[in-house]
């Protein structure tokens, strides 16, 4: 998962035995994070809202694929 300020993003790939990487899935949906920040200083709860419905999905399509490993990065 990235979190980023315009978007966020979950990429569900599988690694092989020999290193290569197929990607299974990947979803990206945009954000109003980095937007009210910029322009109010401070994020409106409607863009919390949606994110956190965002991610929450992210979830259930994190288990559907039964993920083992995961990591999530917000970037600044």
């Amino acid at each position: 998962m990235d979190i980023g300020s315009n978007y966020l993003r979950i990429m569900i790939a599988q690694i092989n035995i020999d290193g290569s990487i197929n990607v299974l899935e990947e979803l990206v949906n945009t954000t109003n994070i980095g937007k009210d920040t910029f322009s109010k200083g401070r994020i409106a709860v409607s863009a919390i809202r949606e994110t956190c419905e965002t991610l929450k999905g992210f979830t259930i399509l994190r288990k559907e694929y039964k993920v083992k490993n995961y990591k999530a990065v917000f970037v600044r």
